[in-house]
């Protein structure tokens, strides 16, 4: 009775160590070159995505501060909030 009980566990077990087995078989990491042959990232590219990573930190780092400048009770965070943010 208990085998009877314990087989649907035991087959979903075994099932689940195969696909763990298949999934540690994909690799993790792709080389652009497999993905998309032929494929060739350009300077400008680069530092258009340099670019927009820069602008989004910036943003990230003026709102941050405006929100300890405006919502805090710190009497010099107008002067401070960068370092307070950091």
């Amino acid at each position: 009775m208990h085998n009877a009980l314990t087989k649907p566990l035991w087959k979903a077990e075994n099932a689940l160590i195969e696909a763990e087995k298949v999934h540690k078989k994909i690799p993790t990491q792709i080389l652009l070159g497999q993905l998309a042959p032929g494929q060739q990232v350009l300077d400008t590219e680069v530092k258009l995505i340099h670019t927009g990573m820069r602008m989004g930190a910036y943003n990230t780092v003026k709102t941050i501060a405006r929100e300890i400048r405006t919502n805090t009770g710190y009497a010099k965070a107008g002067n401070e909030a960068h370092a307070l943010m950091r």
